[in-house]
């Protein structure tokens, strides 16, 4: 949109803050000047090693391959994912998209044969057959665990995804954090540079995502030591008693920027109607506004600027008007940020207390 190319086989060399503008080189000997670095380049981060963020690993010394590919097998396959009960649970077995599987198969050594993986994954069936038809990927891994000492410099350089943190890809929730990440930090950086919004709102970034990885690496570190340091013959159950008790955090619908109430929640996705028809209130939500949810009866018109929709919603549909059965947020004005969580819930006696709106 803003005609800007992207930069291929570029790589960055440095980043620098001179007289509060931010200053990258590239290796072509160009340089950038922008108001704000995002440096979402990976555990190895350029940005972060520019300005000597800690980022200290823990290597648990469990080493994973992994197989995408067509299989042939006379196992039943499922829609769920598998943990093989064996010796230990090093494999499971992830059914994806069109005809493709993955397999995770713990190894635990750096060299070794494709042969040695087909071994592993056999004797988890047995005594069914499998072998792959067809392989579209196949990499390994070594497990690492850390989070930066800090997301941000002087409120002009912000770390997001595996540059800030990295960890096992069990309980796949990397992509899903480096992408809440994302959301987390533009909507703020967003409210800033074109809503007028203090630069303090950019400070909560750091506040809200950096318990979340930790939590995220608590998970998955927890779900990847029991496939090795359970007890015998109890591998695979403990696994799913781990991922049972942290369903929230892994699907990420348990993650909250608050401790208790409504406020710093997920809004629920509830419903709504118009006429005859009938949609979900995050259809109706803009990702780069708040948007106010005034459950009432009655219309109320709300002076806010640009930054905001205003959307009221009767306890029953009618012709033009938005209405919903959702009993949660009864008689109150819901304040929602535009990635979705709730910022506060006031009721509507004292609606005009919205109208400060921290940051803003």
């Amino acid at each position: 949109d803003a005609g800007r190319a992207v930069r291929r086989q570029t790589a960055v060399t440095d980043v620098s803050i001179q007289d509060g503008i931010c200053v990258t080189s590239l290796a072509d000997n160009s340089v950038i000047r922008s108001r704000y670095v995002i440096g979402a380049d990976g555990p190895r981060s350029v940005v972060r090693d520019s300005f000597g963020i800690g980022f200290e690993i823990t290597r648990p010394e469990i080493t994973w391959a992994v197989v995408d590919g067509v299989i042939e097998t006379d196992f039943p396959k499922v829609p769920e994912i598998i943990v093989f009960q064996t010796d230990t649970s090093d494999v499971a077995w992830i059914p994806r998209e069109r005809d493709i599987d993955r397999f995770y198969i713990r190894i635990d050594k750096r060299n070794y044969t494709f042969e040695e993986i087909m071994d592993r994954i056999r004797r988890a069936v047995s005594p069914h057959h499998i072998e792959f038809k067809s392989i579209e990927w196949t990499s390994g891994f070594s497990v690492k665990e850390s989070v930066a000492d800090k997301y941000s410099v002087d409120g002009r350089i912000f770390l997001a995804g595996d540059a800030c943190h990295i960890h096992s890809v069990n309980g796949g929730q990397g992509l899903n954090t480096g992408i809440a990440d994302a959301f987390n930090l533009i909507w703020r950086l967003n409210m800033v540079i074109r809503h007028g919004a203090r630069g303090e709102i950019l400070e909560e970034y750091e506040r809200e995502r950096k318990p979340v990885a930790l939590s995220v690496i608590e998970s998955s570190g927890e779900l990847v030591r029991s496939t090795k340091y359970s007890q015998p013959g109890t591998h695979a159950k403990e696994y799913v008693r781990i991922v049972e008790e942290r369903a929230g955090n892994i699907t990420g619908m348990g993650i909250r920027y608050g401790k208790a109430g409504l406020a710093g929640s997920r809004l629920y996705d509830f419903e709504v109607t118009r006429g005859t028809e009938t949609t979900r209130i995050y259809s109706l939500l803009d990702y780069s506004k708040y948007t106010l949810l005034v459950f009432s009866d009655h219309q109320i018109a709300v002076p806010f600027g640009e930054f905001m929709n205003v959307l009221t919603i009767a306890s029953h549909p009618a012709e033009g008007i938005l209405g919903s059965g959702q009993s949660d947020y009864t008689d109150c004005g819901v304040l929602v940020r535009p990635d979705g969580y709730i910022e506060r819930v006031i009721p509507l006696t004292k609606l005009n207390k919205l109208l400060r709106i921290a940051g803003l």
